[in-house]
């Protein structure tokens, strides 16, 4: 090989040598850029991707409820305290009033709906009933009665024979019932924040229809007071609210206010009826009244949540407080302070509701 052609060989093969990076004399190797990763946003932790069409969801839950109910309203009957002491009318007396007792009781929740990007809507049924019973009576202390507060006092004291005309009586029991249906149609939107938590405002419809009824019988010398009060609560209107949710370590803790302003319908009844022993002699007096009036409702929900593919268990705890829903006729108190004993008025009072729930969920 000529001295010209070694010299043209070894000049190309430097040149292709160093077009190569970190091949070349006296360069050293770089190292590879590092590759770029791209996280898929996944949203909560129980958020399943659309199967129905583009970008819809289907979702669905059914609702196990353990709840129990308080009335704040007049009590029925309470203990009275003869007042004994040196200075003191012995016709003195204190009563201190019995709260109604109403059991924990299950009810059911069902709810439907769809999801499209942001967006959702739903509709959820709710149902509970439950019921109570109290009793007072068979006091050893001679010092203590028992004072019947629902008693009209101007009805008795018009029967001849009749023993309640000051209130005080051998025994009382009171029963009562509550059956609840509420419906709620909404729709709403999610914002996320940050990674970990997401906003759920909403807005809907609320039609609730909540019957009442009470029946007490009060018994004295033989002789028994018996009282029907009803309320039928007929109400709609508009439902607002938010929910959060925060997913960690694949578990969703969430929470849930909602307020709620209804127009009501409300139709009330009071039977009186005086049964005396003997002759069976029946006397009874009725009143009912039906007006309208706007309901205020304040719910406040919170809980945890694991998802198994499509599939979700969520517990937690919910309170709910009808305002006003409680209407019924009442006499004035018996010591007559409105001056106006016999005539009806409303006794105004709050249903609260509150208890645990336990969800399963379907997303498609």
């Amino acid at each position: 090989m000529s001295k010209g052609l070694r010299t043209t060989l070894m000049t190309a093969a430097l040149a292709a040598a160093s077009a190569l990076p970190g091949l070349a004399w006296g360069q050293q190797k770089e190292a590879a850029p590092a590759p770029i990763i791209v996280h898929e946003d996944k949203g909560p932790c129980c958020a399943p991707e659309p199967c129905c069409g583009p970008g819809v969801t289907w979702f669905g839950y059914a609702d196990w409820l353990y709840w129990r109910a308080h009335r704040n309203t007049s009590p029925f009957a309470g203990f009275g305290q003869f007042l004994v002491g040196p200075n003191i009318d012995p016709d003195s007396f204190v009563i201190s009033a019995v709260d109604s007792k109403l059991d924990w009781d299950s009810g059911f929740r069902l709810g439907i709906g769809a999801r499209m990007g942001s967006m959702e809507a739903g509709f959820q049924y709710t149902r509970f009933d439950t019921r109570g019973a109290t009793s007072l009576g068979n006091l050893a202390d001679p010092n203590t009665f028992v004072h019947a507060n629902l008693i009209d006092r101007s009805f008795a004291d018009d029967i001849i024979g009749s023993p309640f005309d000051d209130g005080i009586v051998d025994s009382a029991s009171q029963i009562i019932s509550l059956d609840y249906d509420v419906y709620d149609l909404w729709v709403g939107t999610e914002f996320k924040t940050c990674d970990l938590l997401v906003l759920r405002p909403f807005i809907g419809i609320r039609i609730a229809d909540i019957d009442q009824d009470e029946a007490v019988r009060y018994t004295a010398e033989g002789t028994n007071y018996d009282l029907f009060r009803s309320t039928q609560f007929r109400g709609y209107g508009l439902r607002g609210g938010l929910g959060a949710e925060s997913c960690l370590m694949g578990i969703t803790l969430f929470g849930r206010t909602a307020v709620s302003l209804l127009y009501s319908e409300i139709d009330t009844l009071r039977i009186d009826t005086i049964t005396i022993p003997g002759d069976n002699t029946l006397y009874l007096r009725q009143w009912g009244h039906n007006f309208s009036d706007i309901t205020p409702v304040l719910e406040v929900a919170a809980g945890v949540s694991y998802c198994f593919g499509p599939v979700s268990i969520s517990a937690g705890y919910e309170f709910s407080r009808w305002f006003s829903i409680l209407q019924h006729p009442d006499v004035p108190g018996w010591d007559n302070v409105d001056g106006d004993v016999g005539n009806y008025r409303r006794d105004r009072g709050d249903l609260s509701l509150d208890g645990f729930f336990l969800r399963i969920g379907i997303s498609y």
